[in-house]
């Protein structure tokens, strides 16, 4: 997620403590302890392809219970595919005007933050 889409995700979702990092395989190494923990992913990283960052993300034993959506802009067929073949929980596409960004986001919040059944943080582990 780039810097402007994380700022514009803080505003959208207020009630919702947003730790934007720069995703690689350090973060990886240590990953988030809170049973609302939400993996965010593009799949137009710049050092490495989020493909490979969801691949990653559910090889791991501490990390792939942690619900993982997809945000980009590709809408193609194939990333749709790879995505769920690598067992993301939702592919979404960004969309370009803000209000419906805005939207988007307050919806992922309402969803995977607040409505979903979630296992407690000391299941995760």
């Amino acid at each position: 997620m780039s810097y402007i889409h994380a700022k514009r995700f803080q505003r959208s979702v207020k009630t919702t403590t947003l730790m934007v990092r720069h995703l690689n395989t350090a973060c990886l190494s240590t990953p988030p302890r809170h049973a609302r923990t939400l993996f965010l992913l593009n799949l137009n990283l710049p050092r490495m392809d989020g493909r490979e960052v969801l691949a990653l993300i559910k090889a791991d034993d501490s990390l792939k219970s942690i619900p993982t959506v997809i945000l980009t802009t590709s809408e193609a067929e194939a990333d749709i595919v790879k995505s769920y073949h690598l067992q993301a929980n939702c592919y979404l596409s960004k969309p370009v005007e803000l209000e419906a960004f805005e939207n988007l986001v307050k919806s992922i919040n309402d969803f995977w933050l607040t409505r979903a059944k979630l296992p407690r943080e000391q299941e995760f582990t």
